[in-house]
């Protein structure tokens, strides 16, 4: 019923307590593809180890390096479930993940089940369940509901996330490849084409916390590769009368924050101004937009020609 697909590279410290939290499931109608991203530490041997340990359980696949994106995408084309869950493998899952997910999929005939997460540092920290409660909506609903920051344990992040595998084979939606921050260019994507997604309140996903990972080690492209994420995601809703002014000014904020951290007159923060300029008329005429919040990108967008006017 469920394929969990877990992309693997160099994480041997975490992975064994990923893949254990996967098998002790409630819920057990799920194959787990393990899809070993040419790890270069002993990743290939525990993945081995638990293909011979669960042969009907447990398929793997071992590939040159192509990044978390590309390791995705070939679980994706290998899964024969029905559904899809998606666990980064230093990260592990509460016993009652997939049972409360696959549950509420079916009861609210959903294409999307979503839960909370926490951060976590330790492996024996498993979240108390509480009284769960449900919330339905539309997809477009929750993603703006995303950009209100109304779901911050929820966000655009793919891992938190029961979804129907048609919704990635119908639609041909993958994740992109030499991309950073892919979840921002993809989620958005499953989202827009569900019907209905169900919320539920409970903290099922474990997101580990690693000063040293991908996600926390703050790079230029990183940055870049961001804002190309919130710029596809800005343009694709200009139509949408409830996304678009969310959307825009969420990619308006981001674009402050990241000009801030650059010095003046550096190529980086041109490239930046450079955007902002190139958006002051939408933020102009967007509707949606309070005063307070426009008069405010107005500022931000006037410094910015002013300063491309320096170089």
């Amino acid at each position: 019923m469920i394929s969990v697909i877990v992309p693997i590279y160099n994480v041997d410290a975490y992975l064994n307590a990923c893949i254990d939290s996967i098998l002790r499931q409630t819920y057990q109608d799920f194959e787990l593809i393990l899809v070993d991203d040419g790890s270069c530490d002993t990743c290939y041997q525990i993945c081995e180890e638990y293909y011979k340990s669960y042969p009907d359980k447990v398929k793997v696949v071992h590939k040159s390096n192509g990044g978390l994106s590309d390791a995705r995408n070939v679980g994706i084309r290998l899964a024969e479930g029905e559904y899809i869950a998606l666990i980064d493998a230093d990260d592990y899952i509460s016993p009652n993940m997939l049972d409360i997910l696959h549950k509420n999929i079916l009861e609210t005939k959903s294409d999307i089940s979503v839960c909370k997460y926490i951060k976590v540092k330790e492996d024996n920290h498993i979240p108390i369940l509480t009284k769960e409660t449900r919330q339905v909506m539309s997809g477009d609903d929750l993603i703006y509901g995303i950009y209100k920051a109304l779901y911050p344990t929820i966000d655009f992040v793919a891992w938190n996330k029961l979804y129907k595998k048609e919704l990635f084979v119908k639609n041909k939606i993958e994740y992109p490849l030499g991309k950073y921050h892919e979840d921002e260019y993809t989620t958005h994507k499953l989202l827009h084409v569900s019907h209905k997604v169900v919320l539920s309140n409970q903290e099922l996903y474990c997101y580990r916390y690693r000063e040293e990972s991908i996600a926390n080690t703050p790079n230029d492209q990183k940055l870049f590769d961001y804002m190309g994420a919130l710029e596809e995601t800005m343009l694709t809703y200009r139509s949408n009368k409830r996304l678009a002014a969310s959307s825009l000014f969420r990619y308006m904020g981001v674009l402050y924050m990241i000009r801030k951290q650059y010095e003046r007159k550096s190529n980086e923060r041109k490239r930046i101004n450079e955007k902002i300029v190139k958006y002051i008329k939408l933020v102009v005429c967007e509707k949606d937009i309070g005063l307070k919040r426009k008069v405010g990108l107005l500022l931000i967008s006037i410094m910015a020609k002013i300063e491309l006017y320096s170089y």
